[in-house]
């Protein structure tokens, strides 16, 4: 058996030494009995036809008087059972349930519970399960609390009158009613009252009634637990755990947030993670717990452990709210500048933006926000974020126009004050946006010339390299032009530069706005102040095309006519055809095309007549003509014997000499003599 081990884990195939581990499960040596149980499982396939040996020398085992083997018997049962051997010996498993050892009722419980998992609630039996949280063996108890929490889990509301025995069994427990042998480091049964308090969390759920009336043996059990001590934490974060799960009780979130201060200001890397991963689920019920420990967890953004750093991120996004969110979201700024992690970055960039625009307080402060996330990471920043920002800067917070006004005129002034000359280059996404805000509502500032911002755009141009940039800014700056009244030398010497581009649109950009410029009616009417959400009313009729219309079908124009009627009356089906096109296979006949009832359908036969080259003019008939003519001198011919024959017959499909046509002729000039032919090679001349 253990060769076989050393076969299976080399990664070759040991399929001849199975049957050995089989017969080594019907040794009477335990040690012999056991590993063959063991190798069995790992190299044999459940579903190997040496199973039916295996679950007979179970049955066997299950029998014996020794309870040893009876208990390694139902270890491997739970292991190597397939779903279709498992009734054969369910019986067998549960006959086990009175026997008197508890190591083998324990065994016999796991053995259930295995069955209960692998065929999904199918095999076992509740009432047994019941009657062993009876048991008067605590690990016999224990072993069906597991058990127990999966029925549970799959039907609270069947389950609900096991409460108050969870109830009476997790009190019997804190008050150290339990053997000490289940102590640990004296905290009495940790791993049950874990398993309890999750039992707890389950079956009393959002019943506020329920957790009324419970609420005082849970904060029972969390004080008990406060011994300073690993495990008592671990009982504390699992109460916490239930606390957050039912329904909300104002003395048990009191005692949960007390609890989570306590490990929030802990220098234990461990304690603090449960406090920040403990303080996100409080956050969910009522945010004002997590604004006491605002500060504290910020503070957690610049500890060592990268673990703590990423939940504290995620709790803080889930602290935001109206009130807390510019120093939360400076916060996490101050952060994203020194984090190197490009995975981070992308993360944390959009749950800034996501966060900013959800609980912005003023468009001032949302696009100050922006321009820092752009300065410092734009690459990561969403597309759909920057339109939003324009979308928000052309249409206005609200109702009132002074505001949003202020707001266009607080934004002009911020970007040309960001886009001032200095040796920073910054990313162009800022530079777009700078450019289109300045061209768009630079007249509403009064501190600001057009001048000066023609200036700026021209700084700007030469800072930056990417070509669409440029062109906003080009756009931008005739924006300014047409208002302006005239060009100047700067702006015509930047244009003039940049038409010789080797980028097309910002070349044709260039000569547009050099023939514009000398329109300047043109340009102003063309380019209105605040245009961008100019209503723009579309005539559906085009009635401004009726005299063009008229004027073809004067001239002898054919009127339109509807596509239904041109395809003879079918009506075309309305709407977009979303249905996927049939997949047509050479090697596989469709069965639609085998179908008796489409072979006895009688088709109506028609002639299809197409329509022949048509001939004009007078040189096709004279051509015609002479075809004819040649017909006829041939049929009038004398025969070879020197005697004429005026009934001769000629065959219409002969080869009788004949003058070819203009279109053979050019066939002829093309492939040559016969049609299709090869060419003639023409000898040169030397």
């Amino acid at each position: 058996a253990v060769r076989t081990f050393y076969a299976e884990m080399l990664g070759q195939s040991a399929d001849f030494a199975h049957i050995h581990c089989v017969n080594l499960v019907s040794s009477t040596d335990l040690i012999h009995k056991r590993t063959g149980y063991l190798s069995t499982w790992l190299c044999v396939n459940p579903e190997s036809e040496l199973m039916y040996l295996i679950v007979s020398n179970l049955q066997r085992d299950m029998k014996s008087n020794n309870f040893v083997e009876i208990a390694a018997a139902l270890t491997a049962s739970g292991k190597l059972i397939r779903n279709d051997l498992m009734a054969s010996i369910n019986t067998d498993v549960t006959a086990l349930m009175s026997h008197q050892s508890s190591l083998v009722r324990k065994k016999a419980i796991i053995c259930m519970h295995s069955f209960y998992r692998k065929s999904e609630g199918a095999i076992g039996d509740q009432k047994l399960f019941r009657e062993a949280l009876c048991d008067k063996d605590p690990s016999v108890m224990g072993a069906s609390l597991q058990l127990l929490y999966d029925v549970c889990l799959a039907d609270p509301a069947a389950q609900i009158d096991l409460l108050p025995s969870f109830i009476s069994i997790l009190k019997q427990i804190i008050e150290h009613r339990l053997p000490r042998d289940f102590d640990y480091h004296r905290v009495p049964a940790p791993w049950l009252q874990l398993k309890l308090l999750k039992l707890l969390g389950v079956l009393i759920g959002e019943n506020r009634v329920l957790a009324e009336k419970y609420k005082d043996i849970l904060i029972d059990t969390m004080k008990r637990a406060d011994t300073g001590l690993n495990i008592g934490h671990a009982l504390i974060f699992e109460a916490i755990n239930t606390i957050t799960s039912i329904a909300p009780i104002p003395e048990l979130i009191e005692a949960a947030a007390d609890s989570i201060a306590k490990f929030l200001m802990s220098n234990n890397a461990n304690m603090k993670y449960l406090g920040v991963t403990a303080l996100s689920r409080i956050v969910k019920i009522d945010r004002k717990y997590a604004q006491e420990h605002q500060q504290i967890v910020m503070t957690c953004l610049e500890d060592p452990d990268d673990t703590i750093r990423r939940k504290t991120l995620t709790l803080l996004f889930a602290m935001c709210n109206e009130n807390n969110i510019e120093p939360i979201i400076g916060r996490l700024i101050r952060f994203l500048a020194d984090t190197t992690d490009e995975f981070l970055r992308q993360d944390l960039v959009k749950n800034i933006c996501i966060t900013a625009e959800r609980f912005s307080t003023n468009g001032q402060w949302y696009v100050d926000t922006l321009n820092k996330v752009l300065d410092i990471s734009s690459e990561h920043v969403p597309q759909s974020t920057i339109q939003g920002m324009l979308k928000l800067i052309a249409e206005g917070e609200g109702e009132d126009e002074a505001v949003d006004a202020e707001l266009r005129s607080y934004c002009v002034e911020t970007y040309f004050v960001l886009m001032e000359s200095s040796d920073k280059i910054r990313p162009s996404a800022i530079y777009q946006i700078a450019a289109w805000v300045i061209g768009e509502y630079g007249f509403l500032t009064k501190k600001i010339s057009r001048a000066m911002m023609l200036d700026r755009l021209c700084d700007m141009v030469e800072r930056t390299a990417d070509a669409t940039t440029k062109c906003w800014i080009v756009t931008a700056m005739m924006k300014l032009v047409a208002h302006n009244g005239s060009l100047p030398d700067n702006v015509e010497d930047v244009i003039t530069k940049l038409k010789d581009s080797q980028n097309v649109a910002l070349q044709q950009r260039c000569y547009e706005f050099l023939e514009v410029a000398k329109l300047p009616a043109l340009i102003k009417k063309a380019l209105p102040l605040d245009g961008c959400c100019e209503e723009i009313e579309v005539d559906k009729s085009m009635a401004f095309l009726d005299s063009i219309v008229q004027d073809a079908l004067s001239k002898g124009a054919k009127p339109y006519v509807r596509k239904d009627v041109r395809l003879g009356g079918a009506k075309e089906e309305a709407g977009l055809k979303t249905d996927a096109y049939k997949t047509q296979r050479v090697d596989v006949v469709d069965e639609e095309d085998l179908n008796a009832d489409k072979f006895n359908e009688e088709e109506d036969l028609k002639i299809i007549v197409k329509d022949g080259a048509r001939r004009w003019g007078a040189k096709n008939l004279e051509e015609e003509a002479a075809v004819e003519k040649a017909i006829e001198s041939v049929v009038d011919a004398p025969s070879g014997d020197g005697h004429g024959s005026s009934e001769a017959h000629v065959d219409p499909m002969s080869d009788a000499p004949r003058k070819p046509t203009k279109n053979e002729k050019f066939l002829n000039d093309i492939f040559g003599e016969g049609g299709g032919g090869k060419k003639k090679k023409v000898k040169k001349s030397t």
